[in-house]
């Protein structure tokens, strides 16, 4: 099980975070998401592809990147 934060973008309002969640929640190996709208941040714990988050969110209007650590 890994855990991973991203950096997600054009996040504006509790809208956009439960986009975010559920775009997350819909991939597969995701376990758990959590969304911080005021760090402009997505936790995502379970067995998935960094690729799969970023490539996922961006599609659906949120520019991610994986931030080190």
């Amino acid at each position: 099980m890994m855990r991973k934060t991203y950096q997600v973008q054009g996040m504006k309002c509790m809208g956009c975070v439960g986009n975010v969640k559920t775009t997350l929640e819909g991939l597969a190996g995701v376990s758990t998401v959590e969304v911080d709208l005021d760090a402009a941040k997505a936790e995502v714990e379970g067995q998935f592809e960094t690729a799969q988050v970023c490539t996922a969110l961006t599609q659906a209007g949120y520019p991610t990147t994986e931030l080190p650590g």
